[in-house]
């Protein structure tokens, strides 16, 4: 008995561990390892950042004009590895390498396909959402310069996403987060630093 269940157990791993093969081949064919080892240096970074929420916050880059990478669901930026990428095909609207995605991974599928952005971070800098709750605008006397630097700014219901997604760089999107969008990852986390750093000036130099 004890060597069936062993049998049963090695049968079990072997499967997983084929499927764990499979799936990081298709990263590597698809993804350029530059774009993975770039991908996982940002969110590492951001990981230790006070906006970032374990596996709440996500992130994804745009690879091609079908595609994109992220993190599987559950994954936090301080656990990630190269194992834990999934890359989605927005034309067959699936995810090649059968994992779970992440939890709002139709919001990166709604930017990536009604704007030109290529890179999306899905954070809660708490400085930024106790000033867009309260619904104040942005006070950019202080550093002018930053208001170019952070880009047009805007407050939706998730359903109405799509219509902001276009002309918006930063959304403070109700009950999920705020979204910062850019034509980089590093570009899109620069953006969220310097809307938490103004909004924390806004609220302590009144």
């Amino acid at each position: 008995m004890f060597d069936s269940f062993k049998r049963a157990t090695n049968a079990i791993v072997s499967l997983v561990n084929r499927a764990e093969a499979n799936n990081n081949r298709a990263v590597a064919t698809l993804a350029p390892q530059g774009a993975i080892f770039h991908f996982l240096s940002v969110v590492t970074h951001c990981a230790n950042r006070n906006f970032v929420l374990g596996s709440l916050s996500e992130a994804s880059v745009l690879l091609s004009k079908s595609r994109f990478l992220t993190l599987a669901r559950g994954v936090s930026f301080a656990d990630a590895e190269k194992s834990d990428i999934i890359i989605f095909d927005l034309k067959s609207k699936n995810l090649i390498n059968h994992a779970n995605g992440p939890q709002n991974l139709d919001l990166h599928r709604l930017v990536y396909t009604h704007s030109s952005f290529e890179a999306v971070l899905l954070c809660h800098p708490k400085n930024a959402i106790h000033h867009f709750v309260e619904n104040k605008a942005l006070d950019f006397s202080l550093l002018p310069i930053l208001e170019s630097k952070i880009g047009p700014v805007a407050i939706c219901e998730v359903q109405d996403l799509v219509d902001f997604v276009s002309d918006h760089t930063v959304i403070f999107v109700r009950n999920i987060g705020i979204l910062s969008l850019g034509e980089t990852l590093d570009q899109s986390y620069e953006r969220i630093e310097l809307l938490e750093w103004i909004c924390w000036q806004n609220q302590n130099n009144k």
